[in-house]
């Protein structure tokens, strides 16, 4: 660029001295021919202008690029900044690409395994593409089996299935009365062992050691289940009327009725000796500060008259032993 200004202004100035001494000349012969000289003079005039039009034009074309030196260096900067670094990712590309070629190596060594495995399945798949007519022939054969079957019975198949919702209906109802007849059947096994070892109960009854609610003793072995805090709500005049075995029915009855899946079913309890009976149902299980509780619907008759119908609020303490829900 600085040549190029130079080369400029040499041209100009041999312009000019050019000018000058044509200029010179032409007043050497003034003497002679002053209207040829006023001529050329007025076509130096012309030629010089121009000249000094060009260099002023070139001037500013300087001074444009001189504003445009400082972005160009910035550009530069910035080129050789990433330069840099992708001179610094140079070692990096090399190993990645060594590993490249280490791979595309490894996988050139295994394609006569894997050209010999396609081969392989190619083969397997002409096999099975040269059965596939088998195939759809048997597959069309069956398919016509099996709308003719499904025309054939077709009709049957409401009527089948009415019987089998009324078939399920009948097991569901006879598989709740097996376990009500199971449940009963060991109540009444109950009752006959608690029946059958009664008296020999009673003559150790002194030395049973209980809580006493009215008249009554509770059994040392029945404190802390179902059956200790129902009876000791039970009013003074019923629970004297109660018998031992009675109580040991009545702790049964809870027990099935607190370890039952199922809710609103009476476990029920007979004592024909005594000629006391009852029955326990659990109304709906909550739970108070954690503990677990259950309402229990309590019936007690004495001697086939019923005494007690309510519920009562029972739950579980730290101990693992039923007290009144209040004393939780």
């Amino acid at each position: 660029m600085k040549n190029t200004i130079e080369n400029l202004a040499s041209l100009s100035r041999f312009t000019l001295a050019a000018a000058i001494f044509y200029f010179g000349y032409q007043l050497f012969q003034i003497n002679q021919n002053v209207p040829a000289i006023s001529q050329s003079i007025e076509r130096v005039s012309q030629q010089v202008e121009p000249s000094l039009v060009k260099v002023q034009f070139i001037l500013e074309e300087i001074a444009e690029i001189r504003k445009l030196i400082p972005s160009l260096l910035e550009r530069v900067d910035k080129s050789v900044a990433v330069m840099d670094a992708t001179q610094r990712q140079i070692p990096q590309i090399i190993s990645a690409t060594e590993q490249a070629i280490a791979v595309i190596s490894e996988t050139q060594q295994q394609i006569p395994q894997i050209i010999s495995t396609t081969e392989n399945v190619v083969a397997a798949l002409n096999e099975t593409q040269q059965q596939i007519p088998q195939i759809v022939n048997t597959t069309e054969n069956a398919i016509a089996a099996l709308n003719l079957t499904r025309d054939e019975f077709m009709p049957y198949i409401p009527l089948t299935l009415e019987e089998v919702r009324l078939m399920r209906k009948t097991m569901e109802n006879s598989l709740d009365r097996i376990e009500i007849l199971i449940a009963d059947a060991n109540d009444k096994a109950l009752n006959a062992i608690l029946l059958a070892g009664d008296a020999g109960k009673k003559a150790s009854e002194g030395a049973v050691s209980g809580f006493f609610t009215g008249l009554i003793k509770l059994p040392f072995k029945l404190i802390g289940t179902l059956a200790s805090p129902i009876v000791k709500s039970i009013h003074a005049d019923v629970a004297k009327e109660l018998t031992e075995t009675d109580l040991e029915l009545i702790a049964t009855a809870g027990k099935k009725a607190v370890e039952a899946k199922k809710i609103d079913r009476a476990w029920k309890w007979n004592n024909p000796k005594s000629g006391n009976s009852g029955s326990l149902t659990i109304i709906r299980k909550y739970e108070i500060r954690g503990h677990v509780c259950v309402e229990v619907e309590v019936r007690v008759s004495i001697k086939g008259k019923e005494k007690i119908n309510e519920p009562d609020y029972l739950c579980l303490n730290k101990d693992k032993k039923w007290v009144e829900a209040e004393e939780i």
